[in-house]
């Protein structure tokens, strides 16, 4: 109401509608890049070679032949984890 009174319908629908384009293309552009994020971050997450047993809590894949740790803490401290689990 407060805009009411300062411009008439006609410019404040035109106002509404360039917004609300502009927020669309907003929306998509931003989820475009969480979608390319993900996908980048799935992909390194997955691309592990040998079969994996993935734990929740620390975020690490096990390997058969060795420990692999996603964070990418250390091999030392893939090591000790893999030695606590014993």
């Amino acid at each position: 109401m407060y805009l009411l009174s300062f411009t008439n319908k006609k410019e404040l629908i035109k106002m509404d509608l360039n917004t609300l384009i502009w927020s669309i293309i907003g929306a998509l552009v931003v989820a475009g890049l969480g979608f390319g994020a993900s996908k980048y971050y799935m992909k390194r997450r997955i691309n592990i070679k040998g079969s994996q047993i993935q734990n929740g809590d620390n975020n690490e894949a096990v390997l058969k032949s060795k420990n692999v740790n996603l964070n990418k803490r250390g091999e030392d401290v893939a090591k000790k984890d893999a030695e606590n689990k014993k």
